[in-house]
């Protein structure tokens, strides 16, 4: 694992912050764009946080993933998960994350406030806490650098 940062949080989950020089990780358009909706939410987050043989793309809290998912997590002309991307979300629940996916279909064309709300939904549904819960551990940065 070279220099990267090992990241252990309170359940003693692994990762591994993919800000290594050793480590290339290529970041989307659609990705980045997530980032403003992050800031919208005031939520705090880990960017490419490595969890078991995947890459998360958004750890909030310890156990929070949220997944911009674009087009190619999807087969070609639908809304229908590839095999690959369900694996990956089998994988990480297995693993203990919760699991926030933002395709693209449903971030694309619309404002700031909207995705907003989208993602804000998604992740009460998703973690059964409200916004504010959901901001109070993403600042208790329960993920511990070593």
């Amino acid at each position: 694992m070279g220099d990267a940062e090992q990241i252990v949080d309170a359940e003693g989950r692994k990762g591994v912050s993919a800000t290594s020089a050793h480590l290339k990780v290529s970041i989307s358009k659609f990705q980045e764009s997530i980032k403003a909706v992050l800031k919208a939410c005031e939520l705090e987050y880990h960017e490419e946080v490595i969890a078991g043989t995947y890459i998360v793309d958004y750890a909030v809290g310890n156990s929070l993933a949220l997944e911009a998912d674009g087009f190619t997590h999807f087969y070609a002309g639908t809304e229908n998960f590839t095999a690959k991307a369900k694996l990956k979300h089998r994988i990480l629940r297995s693993l203990g994350w919760n699991i926030v996916s933002l395709p693209y279909f449903q971030m694309k064309n619309r404002g700031l406030q909207l995705r907003t709300e989208y993602l804000v939904n998604a992740i009460e549904k998703e973690s059964g806490a409200d916004l504010a819960q959901i901001r109070k551990l993403s600042r208790r940065r329960q993920f511990a650098v070593s």
